[in-house]
């Protein structure tokens, strides 16, 4: 958030800011992939739709 509010602001070194950014969607996107994996892993394969439209929202 830190990054995104100095952003926003225009003020501060622009490289660190996108440095936070990015350091703060690794994890982000690393959960959702973890999480995507074990709805898949957790059903059969006649289930494997219901599961994509649960996830998807």
């Amino acid at each position: 958030m830190w990054g995104i509010v100095r952003m926003r602001a225009g003020v501060g070194n622009r490289a660190l800011q996108w440095l936070t950014i990015l350091l703060s969607a690794i994890p982000t996107l690393g959960g959702l992939l973890l999480l995507l994996l074990h709805r898949l892993s957790s059903v059969s394969a006649e289930g494997w739709f219901q599961a994509m439209t649960t996830v998807a929202g």
